[in-house]
């Protein structure tokens, strides 16, 4: 069937989005136990959790948010957001990074001669 120019999609179960979305079901029901990607509907007899395809877009944007060290808590707050507040998103996140990373190389560098002048004094 044919809906405003759109095929319509059927809802898969867990199984086949899990499949869709190269994942394992748990994580999938651990999305939905923290409230992160909830199915858009659980059938009241058998528990099954149906997914649409259009979620495998946000399951991508969860897991992508995660390689960059997002918190779930911050994912959550940008699963609604356009691309552009992501991308400042992911650019923010790089500058606190690259702030980490300027802190250890300066740890690095005065390792050594810390180390030394501790021996020294002991």
């Amino acid at each position: 069937m044919i809906l405003s120019g759109r095929k319509e999609e059927k809802d898969m179960i867990i199984k086949e989005f899990a499949k869709l979305c190269d994942c394992n079901p748990q994580t999938l029901r651990y999305y939905d136990s923290i409230d992160l990607l909830k199915p858009v509907k659980v059938d009241p007899y058998t528990g099954y959790r149906y997914y649409s395809a259009e979620q495998a877009l946000d399951y991508l944007k969860i897991k992508k948010l995660q390689d960059a060290f997002f918190s779930i808590e911050e994912i959550k707050e940008l699963l609604n957001a356009t691309d552009d507040m992501i991308y400042d998103a992911l650019n923010k996140k790089i500058m606190e990074q690259q702030a980490k990373l300027n802190e250890i190389t300066k740890i690095q560098k005065s390792y050594q001669k810390e180390m030394k002048e501790m021996k020294d004094k002991i």
